[in-house]
């Protein structure tokens, strides 16, 4: 191999089919002799038919396939030879290329080499047929959307087995052809008119293909079917000698998750060593993205089911969200050369690197030094990360310096493996990044088999309050030791330096994720006290398959609160070699002079533990219980319902200077809780924080924000007779909507809770205000009159509203006695305008001179939609009349009898009033709003009596001897919401205006 790009040549697929020579529309014949290509015939459509979306290679020596699966042929008139562009079919097509990536060199490559349709297309010269273009048949196939060589078919022959996907056949249930290669036998099919029925409809079955003895000797034909009941399908087919395969649909397997397209890749492999077929499947579109590791579980048993050969799975999800982990597979060999097979895993669209590819190692348990069987060798269900099992995460990021031109993206869209490129002993593997048009091939390097190890007898159970170790008994603080080995376990002195010797890079981290780690470090053998820090590094040389050891000493710092949770150390060692470099003109450079260490055991994570004031097992397993009391400033306890977790009530302004307790005992009844916090949060629109009593065991508390208050409640909160107590002021609001305030208390600690410490305290709030409504006239007594006809002038006759007649005003009070403040009062006054006539509009009687106004308090008062103040628009000062003054024609009108009248006495008294009935009225609302526990406010409504009308309508006519009077009533009415509490004897005032003639 090298990287020349001279040498690169382009593989012939296209072109090798003769064509009419008079029409270029008709069909025509493969002929592997043809040395000068054609151009398609007119009844093709190879624009777009992505020739070389799918390549599979039988490996080395064997054949190739090459596929266009958008490949599309077009109709011809029988008559006038025509291409009749409006019937087509999207058919695909694959060819089968020899191992030098050429056609056979004879006339029957179009049966032998060209895979296609043959329901749609028959004969030599691939003529269509009748229906050929019908998609609910076999008009939209799509045939190589993927295809792959059957590995179990025998050795490698002119006559090997191959699979091709055909997903958009039967409306697109989908299709699986299996096809001899070489042979001019038909293919086999899955599907057919026969069972078409028994798949769904857009389930897609044969996006993916595979192949293996799963069961002992039982060859299976395996295709995915990712839309198949919403979450996706695979499906096994049995080879037999019938038109169509045999579903064996007792190891049918679905997804879990709606849309996860479950199936969408398939590859088989040995990855657990007892040379059966393990299965992986990709599952790309849910959330991360995840594959599922199916082991075979073949045994002799004759009563075993076949529904029990990969019963359980080994699940793993991608790293992040919309990555489309699982939406590439392949078999990367055995790279580590174990004697297990390993994979690779795409995730072209893990965000911030332009994809990713992960690397997992086989192993004896599925997966290399991860638990996926139990003692009965069956496998257990597991769900696992994929940055955890991972043996190697490839980035499209790591190669971005060899494209500085442009982002790296969908780097992993495809992948290839298995094969030993520049045959160096170790599998190499191929990525594609299909929308930055980039290939990569990496080369496996030589893998050196080592065992290291940490001494840890030391890390456990460190005293964080000790003084000095063995190692330094003079430190003040407190200190430890443990050492990590490093051992080569199969020498190959090929991989060592000419002395025969390796040098090794070594380096330990402590709490790599944390800023400000709890733990120093330095080397015992070298560095001095001053020099610790959170990282070391240093170098070692391995001479043969000795064992090397380095010893640390560890120091605790004493700020740290957290000594329940482990220290995290990290271990890694690596070789200490140049890298080798690419010359774009020259050889590749041999990779086996740049080994690597075997990485599951050159990196390493370990931890040091705390000792702690816990139980046997060094787990601390705490059991905090909160008691909560609600009390007034006084220290009595408010009133609370009788049952279990009852409610408190108060009624609003009851409690002095509104000032709530709120009184917690915290016990401890288990283990020692570490890192503890008490946590308060309540509804700051109602209540506010004010401080803590004098009498509280805890500091002042941490305020989050406005509602969550954090107290420190101790490193560690221990067992103790009598707990720790809190008491906490509030200052209740004047005014609350809420009818229920609602304190939700816990804690948290590091520690493991046994108990749910969590509680609510739950104050029921009680609106009971006396609130009422008095009022007076101003003033209470008027006079009307006049010389008729001079002193009657109608409404178009005034000029001022002091014309108009005597001036009356209505005062109304609202007072609240409380004790609690009233949010919202609603005031309705029901206020006489007109005389009621029996007419839409009557004579005015008490006309509205300005808008009703609300004094000393928050609110304000409207009239009636399309009711204004001063409607006629007369000014408020008395200018003289200008106007001609004129005797009115005295309409009929309906005139109000009096509500007394006595001859005797000589008096006749007419009452003007809403309920009576005898008054047109108006509603003027007042919304008066946060109206406190003895406030009041005054709302005023200024008018004119209507002189005119009382003038001419109840005068002295009916007998001048009597005495004439006119009372008018407006009336007012105080309205609460339902849930205020009062007396509604003195919600309702009249006021009372008497005019004397």
């Amino acid at each position: 191999m090298n990287v020349y790009v001279q040498d690169c040549i382009q593989v012939p697929t296209d072109g090798k089919r003769y064509s009419n020579a008079s029409n270029r529309n008709t069909y025509g014949l493969y002929d592997g002799e043809i040395e000068t290509l054609q151009e398609p015939i007119n009844s093709e459509i190879k624009d777009g038919q992505w020739l070389g979306g799918i390549v599979e290679s039988q490996g080395e020596g064997g054949n190739v396939i090459v596929c266009a699966h958008r490949y599309t042929v077009r109709d011809i008139n029988s008559r006038t030879k025509r291409v009749i562009d409006s019937k087509r079919g999207m058919v695909g097509m694959c060819y089968i290329l020899d191992p030098e990536l050429t056609f056979p060199q004879n006339k029957m490559i179009g049966s032998k080499n060209v895979v296609i349709v043959r329901e749609g297309i028959r004969g030599p010269r691939l003529e269509v047929k009748g229906n050929f273009d019908d998609h609910s048949t076999w008009g939209v196939c799509q045939l190589g959307t993927s295809a792959g060589f059957v590995g179990d078919s025998g050795s490698i022959s002119e006559e090997s087995l191959a699979l091709f996907g055909a997903p958009g056949c039967f409306a697109w249930r989908g299709n699986l052809f299996a096809s001899e290669v070489g042979s001019q036998r038909r293919y086999e099919v899955a599907v057919s008119h026969k069972n078409s029925r028994d798949y769904d409809k857009h389930g897609h079955l044969g996006l993916s293909v595979a192949s293996g003895k799963f069961d002992g000797d039982i060859l299976y034909f395996v295709s995915g079917a990712p839309q198949a009941g919403k979450t996706g399908s695979v499906f096994f087919f049995l080879k037999s000698n019938l038109p169509n395969f045999e579903m064996d649909s007792e190891l049918t397997l679905h997804g879990e998750v709606f849309g996860e397209g479950f199936g969408h890749a398939l590859v088989t492999l040995d990855i657990n060593g007892d040379t059966n077929a393990d299965l992986l499947v990709g599952a790309p579109f849910f959330e991360e993205g995840s594959i599922y590791i199916y082991p075979s579980r073949y045994t002799r048993s004759k009563r075993r089911k076949r529904s029990n050969v990969l019963n359980g799975k080994i699940k793993i999800v991608g790293a992040k969200p919309l990555s489309q982990f699982g939406l590439s597979l392949c078999s990367a060999g055995d790279l580590n050369r174990d004697g297990f097979d390993d994979f690779a895993v795409g995730a072209p669209y893990e965000s911030d690197v332009g994809g990713a590819v992960y690397i997992f190692f086989g192993g004896s348990l599925g997966l290399r030094s991860r638990a996926g069987f139990d003692s009965s060798n069956k496998i257990s269900s597991i769900v696992l990360k994929a940055t955890e099992v991972a043996s190697q995460i490839i980035t499209g990021k790591d190669f971005s310096s060899l494209i500085p031109s442009r982002r790296l993206e969908t780097f992993g869209g495809s992948l290839s493996g298995g094969m030993d490129m520049d045959r160096n002993g170790y599998p190499d593997l191929l990525i594609g990044a299909y929308s930055s048009n980039y290939v990569f091939l990496l080369r496996s390097r030589p893998i050196i088999d080592i065992e290291t190890s940490v001494d840890g007898k030391s890390l456990e159970g460190v005293d964080p309050g000790a003084s000095g170790c063995e190692e330094h008994p003079d430190s003040e603080e407190s200190c430890f030791s443990f050492k990590t080995c490093f051992k080569v376990l199969h020498e190959d002195k090929t991989l060592f330096e000419e002395d025969g010797r390796l040098n090794l890079n070594f380096v330990i981290e402590v709490e790599p994720e944390k800023p400000i780690p709890r733990i120093s470090l330095r080397l015992a053998n070298r560095d001095s006290y001053e020099n610790r820090s959170r990282t070391i590094a240093d170098t070692i040389i391995i001479e043969g398959d000795e064992n090397h050891c380095t010893k640390i000493i560890g120091y605790v710092g004493g700020l740290h609160a957290d000594i329940q949770t482990p220290v995290p150390f990290s271990m890694s060692y690596s070789i200490i070699q140049d890298e080798p470099l690419y010359d774009p003109n020259g050889p590749l450079p041999f990779i086996n002079n740049y080994p690597i260490l075997n990485q599951d055991q050159a990196k390493k994570t370990f931890q040091a533990t705390f000792d702690k004031d816990c139980g046997e097992d060094d787990i601390c397993k705490s059991a905090i219980v909160i008691s909560p009391f609600l009390r007034d400033k006084s220290g009595l306890e408010l009133n609370k319902a009788p049952t279990k977790n009852g409610y408190y009530t108060i009624e609003l302004g009851s409690l002095k200077s509104n000032v709530l307790i709120l009184d917690v005992h915290l016990n401890n009844t288990g283990e020692a809780a570490y890192e503890s916090t008490f946590h308060v949060l309540f509804p700051h629109e109602a209540v506010s924080y004010v401080g803590l009593s004098d009498d509280s065991d805890l500091n002042a508390p941490i305020l989050k924000n406005a509602s969550w208050l954090l107290f420190n409640s101790g490193n560690p909160f221990k067992n103790t007779e009598n707990g720790t107590r809190v008491k906490l002021r509030f200052q209740l609001q004047d005014s609350i909507e809420d009818k229920i305030i609602q304190f939700y208390l816990n804690t948290n600690t590091s520690s493991i809770q046994i108990v749910d410490p969590s509680t609510f305290v739950n104050l029921v709030i009680v609106t009971r205000a006396e609130v009422k409504i008095v009022g007076g006239g101003s003033p209470s007594v008027v006079y009307y009159g006049g010389k008729r006809p001079v002193d009657i002038k109608g409404e178009s006759a005034l000029l001022s509203t002091t014309q108009i007649g005597p001036q009356v005003s209505h005062k109304y009070q609202v007072m609240n006695g409380g004790p609690s403040t009233v949010s919202v009062v609603t005031v309705q006054v029901d206020w006489p305008i007109q005389v009621e006539n029996g007419k839409p509009q009557g004579k005015w009687l008490m006309y509205l001179t300005e808008e009703p106004v609300l004094k000393n308090g928050k609110g304000y008062c409207v009239l009636p939609a399309g009711v204004f103040s001063n409607p006629l628009n007369y000014s408020y000062y008395d200018g003289g009349s200008t106007k001609k003054s004129r005797r009115l024609k005295r309409e009929l009108e309906r005139i109000v009898t009096p509500s007394f009248h006595d001859p005797l006495k000589g008096i006749r008294i007419f009452t003007f009033d809403c309920n009576r009935g005898t008054a047109k009225c108006i509603n003027i609302t007042c919304q008066i709003y946060d109206l406190g526990n003895q406030e009041s406010v005054t709302i005023l409504i200024k008018s004119r009596l209507w002189n005119a009308t009382l003038e001419e309508d109840y005068n002295l006519d009916f007998d001048p001897s009597e005495e004439v009077k006119v009372e008018v009533f407006s009336k007012a009415m105080v309205m609460l919401d339902g849930d205020v509490s009062q007396n509604i004897a003195d919600d309702y005032f009249a006021i009372r205006t008497v005019a004397h003639r």
